[in-house]
């Protein structure tokens, strides 16, 4: 493989070689375990093995933990094996599992965009949000202001 950054994961891998730290939780590309980077990554499990350590990893969808975005990654949780106990590796099974039932939207997060424009110039648009609790339902409501969508454009 050509590119510079996959070598680094060899070079973490030494790092945590070196430190022995207790835990180490690596995070990278969904390619790290089925594309390419592959070679890398099993690099990185065996070294891993060697000094010690128990390896889960698998890949999980930001979305499922709270985040407005799908955004795959894969994780991988190592732990020093004589500290590793069943509840542990319940744990850490149980965390490749989560799924939350209604995934988060960029609204729930920043609120409902409202834009504004200046008087002395029309065509300056600013937008700022309000959190979704401050925002009333739009259904039904003739009072309500127009939304960024349906604001009269200048010419």
């Amino acid at each position: 493989m050509k590119d510079p950054r996959s070598r680094y994961v060899n070079k973490f891998a030494k790092l945590v070689e070196e430190t022995k730290p207790t835990a180490v939780i690596f995070e990278n590309v969904p390619w790290m375990i089925e594309g390419p980077g592959k070679i890398f990554f099993k690099r990185y499990l065996r070294t891993l093995k060697r000094a010690g350590y128990v390896t889960f990893y698998g890949t999980v969808n930001a979305a499922d933990f709270g985040v407005p975005q799908n955004r795959f990654r894969v994780v991988a949780i190592s732990i020093k094996k004589r500290f590793l106990t069943k509840k542990k590796t319940e744990e850490i099974e149980k965390f490749y599992k989560n799924k939350i039932k209604k995934p988060k939207t960029v609204r729930d997060a920043i609120g409902e965009p409202k834009i504004t424009s200046t008087r002395s110039n029309r065509q300056k648009r600013f937008v700022t949000f309000r959190k979704k609790s401050q925002c009333k339902s739009s259904e039904n409501d003739k009072t309500r202001s127009k939304g960024w969508w349906e604001q009269d454009r200048p010419s």
